[in-house]
């Protein structure tokens, strides 16, 4: 760890070879991992869930990603080399989850603005409901399109 900086090297190995990635993290960029890990923790083993919960999950995953990206030295989310390290990295940080969560988490993240905006509008008792990645994505695409309809 040199002026705040915190360095993990990941060891991936793919097709026989063994590459390493470093992926660098800032003091706060590394409580924003742990914290997502904890969460993630406590959602996997306790019936507790609520989108704010996930949200924690999401912006530790968006942090990881672009560590990720930048160690490999892509800007693409794909591809043998990205793939092998962003799982590494997942099981390393402990933010391993469902392929299907992770990708509706990535895409609220994106739109979070606008879905949390969505999810303040709506009855609390409705609200309530929509505690998961998936369903809080099946229905705020949903609501989304049935709005453009109306319009």
């Amino acid at each position: 760890m040199k002026s705040g900086r915190w360095s993990v090297v990941l060891h991936v190995r793919f097709r026989g070879r063994t590459k390493d990635y470093t992926i660098v993290l800032s003091v706060d960029e590394r409580r924003v991992i742990e914290t997502g890990a904890h969460t993630l923790k406590i959602l996997q083993t306790t019936r507790l869930s609520s989108w704010s919960l996930w949200a924690v999950v999401g912006d530790a995953l968006v942090v990881l990603r672009e560590k990720v990206q930048a160690a490999v030295g892509t800007e693409l989310t794909m591809g043998s080399d990205y793939n092998s390290a962003w799982s590494e990295a997942l099981r390393r940080f402990k933010l391993v989850t469902d392929g299907v969560t992770r990708s509706h988490l990535f895409d609220l993240m994106t739109n979070r603005v606008s879905v949390e905006h969505w999810l303040a509008s709506l009855p609390p008792e409705r609200a309530r409901k929509y505690n998961h990645p998936n369903t809080v994505w099946r229905q705020w695409k949903a609501d989304q399109k049935d709005q453009d309809a109306n319009q």
